[in-house]
């Protein structure tokens, strides 16, 4: 059980892992060596924005634990933070922009958009009192048009508006299961209580939803990452959700890239 949460894993249709945060681990194959623009579909049910630990120095984020410089290229600085809990579940995405490149976030989730078009983005810091003497690094986000920033930010719950006019850049796929079924802060207390034949259900009819907007793009996909979130989505839901994913994004590839 101790290392539930550094289960990560490469799979043949995906990457696998329990808790997102190791996203960001994967989208190194990504980033290395390439300066342009990247566009992330993020699938769930929380922006996965919030304030990192990485701290701000003259020459780029800094681990504070290790003090060692954190590049977002490199897998073992990615290992380093989440282990000392510089990054954790909900703010992966914060240090992609901080990378020097410009990142697209299209947030496919369950709530209705706050925009009807993309809001800038850009890089900030935060301190707080019980940590004197850091600046962390976190983002704003801009009603008005900043040419300035970092990249920008679409939320929506229409995967075929939300999928529309992307900008240029790498296309990754993160997917994380409680966007389908959310047993913490999505399904408690609703009225009436959803069985879990219903949950399924309906999660079935958004992976379908999602995968048709998704067919068009299939070509300019990078990376595929899967997170199953333990602390959100129940482990009852894993085996169902993951198959159904194995079938639809599987079903993009060729015979001879499929392999046996």
């Amino acid at each position: 059980m101790n290392d539930v949460f550094l289960y990560r894993t490469h799979q043949q249709y995906f990457d696998l892992c329990f808790e997102d945060c190791w996203s960001g681990y994967f989208i190194t194959k990504a980033l290395s060596g390439y300066t342009g623009d990247i566009v992330l579909l993020h699938l769930d049910d929380h922006t996965d924005m919030m304030p990192t630990l990485l701290a701000q120095t003259d020459t780029g984020l800094m681990n504070p634990v290790t003090a060692r410089i954190f590049d977002p290229s490199h897998p073992a600085d990615w290992i380093s933070a989440i282990k000392t809990g510089c990054i954790s579940i909900g703010d992966f995405i914060t240090p992609l922009f901080h990378s020097g490149r410009r990142i697209h976030v299209r947030h496919l989730n369950n709530s209705s958009p706050g925009h009807a078009s993309p809001v800038p983005v850009s890089r900030a810091f935060c301190s707080y009192p019980e940590i004197p003497g850091y600046r962390f690094a976190t983002l704003t986000k801009e009603e008005n048009s900043s040419p300035g920033a970092d990249g920008s930010y679409l939320a929506g719950p229409d995967p075929f508006t939300l999928f529309e006019a992307l900008p240029a850049g790498k296309v990754i796929l993160h997917i994380d299961l409680d966007y389908f079924i959310n047993d913490f802060n999505g399904n408690v207390g609703a009225l009436p209580p959803l069985s879990p034949k219903e949950l399924y259900l309906r999660a079935q009819g958004k992976l379908a939803s999602f995968l048709k907007a998704l067919t068009p793009l299939q070509p300019r996909i990078e990376l595929k990452i899967v997170a199953t979130s333990p602390g959100f989505c129940c482990a009852l839901h894993w085996n169902g959700l993951l198959q159904e994913l194995r079938h639809g994004l599987g079903s993009f590839l060729n015979e001879s890239e499929a392999g046996p």
